[in-house]
């Protein structure tokens, strides 16, 4: 093994295979669980001297971990990705909004408004679709947390802003796995015993 390969291999060995507290910023927005760790990137982008005129390509981008680590460093960056779901991470964690007050205005706007659906008597249980349903792990999500979760989206698809939608429904997306959700990660996906019958789905998007 050569001596980058080796210091690479460290770098991503079992003890470092986490998230560390400072790169929570954008890199926990949405995160696959087999995801490598942003600091392995970076000692990618310093081992091999890559700067702001190079041009980092990844083939297999997932939620952006390369991607955002090559903006954070002022380089250029390429990525491809098949799975709808992880490509629009990528882009929404790589679109960085300077319009904070007005993506904090507009979460506040439909949370409450989600509040108020929620709260209307004779409001009927929203569910998934049977093709939705045939999708999704079995008991990944309990009823009333998915309710909730889809009182959310239906408010979010109003968001008139394109840009500020897709970063709420990425909050939601982040929300939905972490909060709301039954699964679990260990690596592998799987569900746990425990089923959350509630979630503080509302207040955790904001």
């Amino acid at each position: 093994m050569g001596v980058i390969a080796k210091k690479l291999d460290e770098a991503a060995g079992p003890q470092n295979n986490r998230l560390f507290l400072t790169d929570r910023a954008f890199h926990d927005w949405y995160r696959f669980v087999l995801s490598f760790p942003p600091h392995l990137v970076r000692e990618y982008l310093h081992r091999f001297s890559l700067s702001g005129g190079d041009t980092v390509l990844d083939p297999f981008c997932g939620t952006g971990t390369t991607l955002v680590e090559a903006k954070e460093n002022s380089i250029s960056s390429v990525g491809i990705e098949a799975s709808p779901m992880a490509s629009f991470t990528s882009k929404v964690k790589t679109n960085w909004t300077k319009r904070f007050l007005q993506l904090k205005r507009t979460a506040e706007t439909v949370v409450e408004k989600a509040i108020q659906t929620y709260l209307q008597s004779g409001q009927p249980i929203l569910r998934f679709t049977p093709e939705q349903e045939k999708i999704i792990l079995t008991n990944s999500i309990s009823e009333l947390p998915l309710h909730k979760c889809l009182i959310l989206l239906n408010e979010i698809k109003a968001v008139g802003e394109l840009e500020i939608r897709n970063l709420l429904l990425l909050a939601l997306a982040h929300v939905a796995v972490s909060s709301a959700s039954n699964l679990k990660f260990g690596p592998e996906v799987g569900v746990g015993k425990k089923k959350k019958e509630d979630a503080r789905v509302f207040e955790d998007l904001i």
